[in-house]
């Protein structure tokens, strides 16, 4: 099932966000016409005065507005604002230029709230499988990473359970990779369903999944969890009018009798897993309906 490498901070990847910036600027309250004001916005890719109009009326900033610019990191953009009746009003410019400033901290404070609900989201979706909604590989290097230095510190005990989907391959290739999806996603539940809440179950990579069983005193204790765990998860499931047997193959490891270090332990796993696999096509149509 792969192994996973120890941990060390390396570059990894990259993120990036897109933002609607009309939705952005509705949801802060700011429009072309606010609280008796005529705004615009120009500036765009952080070029000040040079950059294209972001919003509003470009004739807006020959209209002898009041214009503060915006300091960005690598630019900046500059909003125009003028009363909607005109200068002859009662509106005086340093009313007009604080309310200006005004506008402006609310819309940076919706963007820097958008900015940082994107990253968490993205965040989350870097660390997140994205058919099975379990952990991935990364996620999980780390989780195993803390739990080895926790139980390092007070010699305690946890395992790591490796499985496998036996003749996962066989679905795919019988029935196309839209009911081998669900296949996936219906194991997954069921083994999230089977584990406790200190427990992790991860999805590291096609039909292979790895659980860290937190806090086992000993090899019976995980045992008795891999036994769970392989109940829950067996048996009947019902995908796309089809009734699919859906077996598994697992191995343990137990620290530290087993291995002392990440790579051990998943050599370990995957070492009792594949003796335990048996042969034999396990995956059987029983439903009338087996064909499209």
């Amino acid at each position: 099932s792969g192994l996973l490498s120890e941990h060390k901070p390396s570059y990894w990847g990259m993120a990036s966000i897109v933002i609607d910036i009309p939705s952005l600027f509705q949801s802060a309250g700011v429009s072309e016409q606010t609280d008796g004001l005529s705004l615009a916005l120009r500036g765009k890719d952080s070029q000040g005065a040079q950059g294209a109009l972001i919003f509003g009326d470009e004739t807006l900033f020959q209209r002898s507005p009041v214009v503060q610019s915006i300091v960005l990191p690598n630019g900046s953009w500059q909003i125009a604002a003028i009363p909607i009746s005109g200068w002859g009003s009662d509106l005086t410019p340093i009313w007009l230029l604080r309310t200006s400033g005004w506008l402006l901290a609310l819309l940076i404070g919706a963007l820097i709230a958008a900015l940082v609900e994107t990253r968490a989201t993205n965040l989350e979706l870097a660390l997140q499988d994205p058919l099975t909604g379990l952990p991935n590989r990364r996620l999980l290097e780390d989780r195993m990473q803390q739990l080895l230095e926790h139980h390092k510190r007070n010699k305690t005990g946890f395992g790591v359970l490796t499985i496998d989907l036996d003749g996962f391959k066989a679905v795919n290739d019988l029935y196309g990779h839209r009911t081998g999806d669900k296949l996936l996603q219906i194991a997954a539940f069921r083994m999230q369903s089977s584990i406790r809440a200190t427990d992790t179950v991860c999805r590291s990579g096609g039909d292979e999944f790895i659980i860290l069983v937190d806090d086992v005193h000993s090899r019976s204790d995980l045992e008795k969890a891999q036994h769970q765990v392989i109940n829950k998860l067996t048996g009947n499931a019902l995908v796309e009018h089809r009734t699919i047997q859906l077996q598994a193959s697992s191995g343990i490891a137990f620290y530290p009798e087993d291995g002392e270090t990440l790579d051990s332990l998943l050599k370990a796993s995957d070492r009792k897993m594949y003796s335990n696999k048996r042969g034999g096509q396990v995956f059987d149509i029983e439903s009338a309906n087996q064909r499209n």
